[in-house]
């Protein structure tokens, strides 16, 4: 069985206050999903996606294996601009979109 994680994550000025926590909450679930393995020991394989959302929805051009994934660094994420995410596009929603590093930035309709 395959298993894709996307994480999203806010990065609208609202979450200024809880940079850290939300950096640090972000490095604890990719440590855990990296050290999860299956009955045999083995660490279960899955492709892993972040995307940071403001106003714009920005695909960190980062999908992989989760073990190559790496944890989020202050400098990557720097909250500002208002929220959009109940203007998500329709395939997101729908989940007929696969993330990858062609993926581009998507700005919301205002």
């Amino acid at each position: 069985m395959k298993t894709e994680i996307a994480f999203i994550l806010d990065r609208s000025g609202s979450m200024e206050s809880m940079t850290h926590a939300a950096i640090s909450g972000f490095n604890e679930f990719l440590s855990a999903q990296k050290s999860t393995v299956d009955d045999s020991g083995q660490p279960i394989p899955a492709t892993f996606t972040l995307i940071l959302f403001d106003d714009e929805y920005l695909p960190i051009p980062c999908r992989g294996p989760i073990q190559n994934a790496v944890p989020l660094a202050a400098n990557a994420y720097q909250p500002g601009g208002s929220t959009a995410l109940l203007s998500l596009p329709k395939e997101w929603k729908t989940g007929k979109t696969k993330f990858g590093p062609d993926t581009h930035r998507i700005t919301a309709k205002k």
